[in-house]
């Protein structure tokens, strides 16, 4: 999570939160199965193209975001 210096704007959680879901949606059509949490995903030695310009902390954000608005879903996958 972000630091009190480190707070997102509405914009840029909205910016991340769309890159999040256009992951998962992408990881989801090509493998069928549940995506990866998508910060997780940024550590692999090329991080997807839709994450690309965010940090992790950023991606964590949005994440969390889409779980409270429930559009993710907490799986084994997305387990705090």
């Amino acid at each position: 999570m972000g630091t009190q210096q480190q707070q997102l704007s509405a914009d840029r959680l909205f910016e991340a939160a769309e890159a999040c879901v256009s992951l998962a949606m992408s990881a989801s059509e090509r493998s069928g199965a549940v995506s990866p949490h998508p910060a997780d995903m940024m550590d692999s030695p090329h991080p997807p193209a839709q994450l690309r310009g965010f940090e992790k902390w950023e991606v964590r954000e949005a994440t969390e975001f889409l779980f409270r608005l429930g559009i993710f879903f907490r799986t084994d996958a997305y387990r705090k």
